[in-house]
């Protein structure tokens, strides 16, 4: 083969890359929106007011202003709060772990148990379906769509040290831990159930209240329970938000999005007392030392979002759907690759963490697992399907992908040229510095 013939490879190689790439950080993009945490967050305080007050009746209005109140707040904490964001995620942490021991402590306690029978034995079609495994199936949504931020940790790579090791312990023991918990209180919870057409009719919309509420048999300690799971999500749309916005900067770094050269920049910031800091191309702010401009585009886009709940609640329910199938799409196309490459090249340079022959079992058996999620998702959760009913999560998906395949072909593939691997001079520690400017060093196939 000609020196000519291997250019021409290498460019082509270089070309497929950066298709790949770019679809994976868009579909990821459409994932970290934290949306669909400040709409639970606010459902949650609405449901506990109807709980308490039982003339209350929820309007659209007052899901938007909640959401818009949170989304303010991510502002506000991602802005002025970068030096205690990691004390306010850890102590987030704690509170998480405790309030779980606390939950199902007084749930066990507290409540009249249902039987082992009903628990582990009984199972109820109640969404119309006539096949049993396919409603268990489309059952799965909630609880995809519950570890579908677990790899938020990969968002902020760049600014975690020997991210190399650490990124994947954060992942797997995210997933452990967590998995644990949530297995444990789902039982609970379950055991707890004592008139489960209450539960899966109750008036504020959510059955873990009514749970809670049967319990407890006290609205008080309904509230209680409740208010500490949403003291744990707040700080957790914070993580979201910082998570969404570094990825946005990283891609749009890489000319990835429309008005990337806008979202890699820092804009005009004004501290308590106003002062203009001017930061310079493909920088983050040198003062907070975070990418302020992909933060106001990410709130910015979160709000717009949060507008569709004025018109229809079930179209934003769409909208949230929509991330969590664009996130399993988003890992399936990394492990198919890597999966590829190792299956036709010897010479694969691993990191510090593998699984060694058991590698190539675990990629195989993720492909299909999350391609099985994608497949399920888009499905109807009730039959017959109505416009009140209807999953729009999968014509949304397809829509927002063929739209993005066509502004690769008209424009982006003139200027997305794959993945920057090298950066000199970021700086993540607590000394007041700009942070360095980025070496454009693009990822070749090897």
């Amino acid at each position: 083969m000609s020196s000519r013939d291997l250019e021409d490879v290498e460019k082509e190689s270089e070309a497929d890359d950066a298709i790949v790439s770019a679809a994976l950080g868009r579909k990821d993009v459409l994932e970290v929106g934290f949306v669909s945490t400040t709409l639970f967050i606010s459902g949650q305080i609405e449901a506990l007011i109807v709980l308490n007050n039982v003339s209350y009746v929820p309007k659209p209005y007052h899901t938007f202003l909640l959401m818009i109140f949170f989304t303010a707040l991510n502002i506000v904490v991602h802005t002025f709060g970068k030096r205690i964001l990691p004390k306010l995620q850890t102590s987030s942490m704690v509170c998480h772990i405790l309030f779980f021991f606390i939950i199902v402590t007084v749930l066990l306690v507290m409540s009249k148990k249902a039987s082992s029978i009903f628990v582990w034995t009984n199972f109820q079609n109640n969404g119309g379906w006539n096949n049993d495994g396919i409603s268990f199936c489309i059952g799965l949504l909630l609880p995809a769509f519950s570890i579908s931020g677990a790899d938020g940790c990969v968002h902020m790579a760049e600014e975690v040290r020997h991210a190399n090791r650490n990124i994947p312990k954060a992942f797997i023991w995210t997933l452990i831990i967590n998995g644990t918990m949530a297995f444990v209180m789902v039982v609970v919870c379950v055991y707890c159930i004592t008139d489960l057409h209450a539960v899966l009719n109750s008036r504020t919309g959510y059955p873990i209240i009514e749970i809670f509420y049967q319990a407890t048999g006290s609205v008080a300690g309904a509230t209680v329970l409740d208010v500490m799971m949403i003291l744990i999500m707040i700080p957790c749309s914070f993580c979201l938000g910082a998570a969404s916005s570094r990825l946005a900067w990283s891609f749009s770094r890489e000319n990835g999005f429309p008005g990337s050269k806008f979202m890699r920049q820092v804009g005009l910031v004004l501290e308590i007392i106003p002062t203009v800091l001017i930061a310079s191309d493909l920088k983050v702010n040198p003062r907070f030392k975070a990418p302020l401009n992909a933060i106001y585009v990410s709130v910015t886009f979160a709000t717009l979002l949060s507008c569709i709940v004025l018109g229809s609640e079930v179209a934003l329910d769409a909208v949230v759907s929509l991330c969590t199938i664009a996130a399993f799409a988003s890992y399936i196309l990394p492990i198919a690759s890597f999966t590829w490459y190792k299956l036709t090249h010897k010479d694969v340079e691993y990191g510090p963490w593998r699984m060694g022959r058991w590698g190539i079992f675990v990629n195989i058996f993720a492909i299909c697992w999350c391609g099985f999620f994608v497949i399920i998702l888009p499905f109807p959760t009730t039959i017959p399907v109505t416009a009140a009913n209807m999953n729009w999560s999968g014509p949304i998906f397809l829509a927002v992908t063929l739209v993005l395949t066509a502004d690769w072909f008209l424009r982006a593939h003139r200027q997305y040229h794959g993945p920057v691997i090298e950066i000199e001079g970021f700086s993540t520690g607590d000394e007041d510095q700009a942070a360095g400017t980025v070496t454009t060093v693009h990822s070749k196939v090897g």
